[in-house]
């Protein structure tokens, strides 16, 4: 399904002339103990300075049984 939809996105953006900016993140490969502000360090060192984005203000849920947990702010880890 996901490379469904980055084609779909992508012949979409090419139709319109428009750029199309992709993030792939493994998340097997990441760990859940990434001290975030050391990576937009490190990704701004590379040029990469939009990823933060990917993290800035995310929140988590909890399901267990059918039940949802509150949401809660999440500071660490991968998204």
């Amino acid at each position: 399904m996901t490379i469904l939809a980055l084609w779909l996105l992508s012949e979409l953006h090419r139709e319109f002339n428009r750029p199309l900016h992709v993030a792939y993140i493994d998340l097997k490969s990441a760990f859940d103990s990434v001290e975030r502000q050391a990576l937009w360090k490190a990704l701004m060192g590379i040029g990469m300075p939009l990823t933060e984005d990917l993290h800035t203000g995310t929140t988590s849920r909890v399901r267990l049984d059918g039940m949802m947990s509150d949401s809660f702010s999440t500071s660490s880890g991968v998204c």
